[in-house]
């Protein structure tokens, strides 16, 4: 008997909040309720939630004008349940609590709450594919073993772009060389697809973490350049600008010169210098030429991998997302109907906090984002 009326008391209050919500103010907290079947037209409490952070923020604000405000703070209860993000939580100056009244977002009870920058992809989602680009895929036996979905069937309108990956695949020179390189996403924010909550492997050859290395190479490179010397590549025209051609050291290059999107990744010109640059063609001879140039040059014998292409499609756990068509392609390691599939979407920061001050997250799940999940700047 003595533990049923504990529980009783704990549906009751929680933190010393009272479940009528936002509008009646306990003497310890003044709590705003939040679900995932809440509407922002609703008043705030436990039976008529909002839908979103944002509307919380705004009673969050409304309250921290009130007289009698919860003497400990605020508490945002989030009801359990998964809240799709597409743009960043900001907080500012005017989010903020105090020392005495911090602002707390967190899940009520024991309710799991996740928040999420991309979107699940149901299992049953998923056909077998046999069209024209899976006939591209240079290991046969892998080619009846493919699935595939059309992404803008389930509401994506735009494909999302793939980011340069490694801590030089943005330098100054290049942007200046390449006007639109400033508008590639780089040094990190790659979308990714996750299964069962690991991340899979865009296809790539070769695979594992085996590498390529370099035979031969040609190119201008960027560093230690001189304002007249970036003047004189930029003058260049397009059609006769060097950018570094790689031989790969086997034949199996020569089968990607259908080849779009794909990109390389490598140690070119430094060890400690990784950088991806776009692929721009691969010849009938298996060459491989990139839009852009190497910042540091590169070298023979110099590790490198080139991945995004479907013709490597060709082991468990590797995935290919054609822009074009909006189709993904993935090779999956069991029973693709039983699967936990999520593609990350979002790039920006999953919360940002500029001049905020005494604001708490507990118990929140962010996952599935390409960018950062908290950003602070003068917080």
């Amino acid at each position: 008997m003595k533990k049923r009326v504990i529980s009783l008391a704990l549906t009751v209050t929680i933190f010393g909040c009272p479940i009528v919500g936002a509008k009646a103010l306990s003497d310890d907290y003044a709590c705003i309720f939040v679900a995932t079947d809440g509407n922002d037209s609703n008043n705030g409490t436990i039976d008529a939630p909002f839908a979103t952070l944002e509307r919380a923020k705004q009673e969050v604000r409304s309250i921290k004008n009130t007289v009698g405000a919860g003497k400990n703070g605020i508490m945002v209860m989030i009801r359990g349940g998964e809240y799709k993000l597409e743009n960043s939580l900001k907080f500012t100056e005017a989010d903020s609590g105090t020392a005495e009244t911090p602002i707390t977002y967190r899940n009520y009870m024991d309710e799991e709450v996740k928040f999420t920058g991309g979107m699940h992809i149901p299992g049953s989602a998923f056909k077998k594919a046999n069209d024209e680009r899976v006939k591209r895929i240079v290991d046969t036996s892998a080619r009846d073993k493919i699935y595939s979905v059309n992404l803008h069937d389930l509401g994506v309108d735009k494909m999302p772009e793939r980011a340069l990956l490694g801590s030089s695949s943005d330098t100054a020179q290049l942007r200046r060389i390449y006007p639109e390189f400033a508008n590639l996403l780089t040094r990190g924010s790659d979308y990714e697809l996750f299964v069962d909550g690991v991340a899979m492997t865009p296809a790539r050859y070769p695979n594992g973490e085996e590498n390529m290395k370099i035979k031969e190479w040609t190119g201008l490179v960027t560093t230690g350049k001189s304002d007249e010397e970036i003047e004189a590549i930029k003058n260049i025209p397009e059609d006769k600008r060097q950018t570094f051609e790689v031989l790969p050291t086997d034949e199996r290059s020569k089968n990607w010169t259908n080849a779009k999107d794909a990109l390389v990744w490598g140690l070119f010109g430094q060890d400690w210098a990784d950088a991806t640059i776009p692929v721009k063609e691969v010849t009938d001879k298996g060459v491989i030429i990139t839009k852009y140039l190497s910042h540091y040059g590169g070298r023979e014998g110099a590790p490198f991998y080139i991945y995004n292409l479907i013709e490597e499609l060709d082991s468990p756990g590797e995935y290919y997302l054609d822009k074009d068509s909006g189709i993904l392609y993935f090779y999956p390691d069991g029973d693709i109907s039983d699967m936990e599939i999520n593609l990350s979407l979002m790039t920006d920061s999953a919360v940002s906090l500029n001049k905020c001050s005494y604001v708490n997250f507990k118990n929140l799940d962010f996952t599935v984002f390409r960018g950062r999940i908290f950003y602070l700047e003068n917080a």
